[in-house]
């Protein structure tokens, strides 16, 4: 096909959001994108394409292992059913190479915030910039669990945190404001 042939050698982005591209196709993508034919490519969205959380694993562990050459962002929003391919991620992460995390859509609650904030913690995502946890079951335990993470000082690239359409009540978003103002994180839009 076209991307191991490199006649598309200048792609930035590759959509295949909202497909029937399974763990079988999405292998065989992450087989042309490791051919190193695409160098410009910063993004690949693969969410909403009946990706196991095997398979998610291993896309995210190959990302950072940095097999997709500069590919910054990996998007699998609505693919992720736990936070078990992010605990993979994260184990085999050098600090620095993702820069986002996309976790939105994902019927996260309290629980498994508080696996993400330890993930967050680790200091293997240092060069993360953009965390998108909305539209999940967080409440306010879940979010002081982020906030917490988020003010270890283990995250000094994130530009932008997104926690909307979730469970937060007016006591937690204090609490996040403060981290804000503090400078903690550079955006929560």
């Amino acid at each position: 096909g076209g991307v191991k042939s490199g006649k598309v050698r200048g792609l930035g982005r590759l959509i295949l959001f909202n497909n029937d591209i399974g763990d079988e196709g999405a292998t065989k993508i992450a087989d042309a994108l490791a051919s190193g034919k695409l160098p410009s490519l910063q993004e690949v969205d693969l969410g909403n394409n009946r990706l196991s959380d095997r398979c998610c694993a291993q896309l995210t562990g190959e990302m950072a292992a940095g097999w997709f050459g500069g590919l910054k962002e990996l998007k699998l929003v609505g693919e992720i059913e736990s936070v078990e391919a992010l605990e993979a991620h994260v184990a085999q992460a050098d600090p620095g190479p993702v820069e986002a995390i996309y976790l939105g859509g994902n019927g996260l609650g309290d629980d498994e915030a508080g696996r993400v904030a330890d993930a967050l913690k680790s200091g293997k995502v240092r060069g993360l910039e953009k965390l998108r946890l909305y539209n999940n079951n967080i409440g306010d335990e879940g979010a002081k669990k982020i906030a917490d993470a988020l003010a270890s000082g283990k995250l000094p690239s994130l530009q932008t945190v997104h926690p909307g359409h979730n469970r937060l009540s007016s006591r937690c978003c204090p609490q996040l404001t403060e981290h804000i103002a503090a400078g903690r994180f550079g955006g929560c839009p």
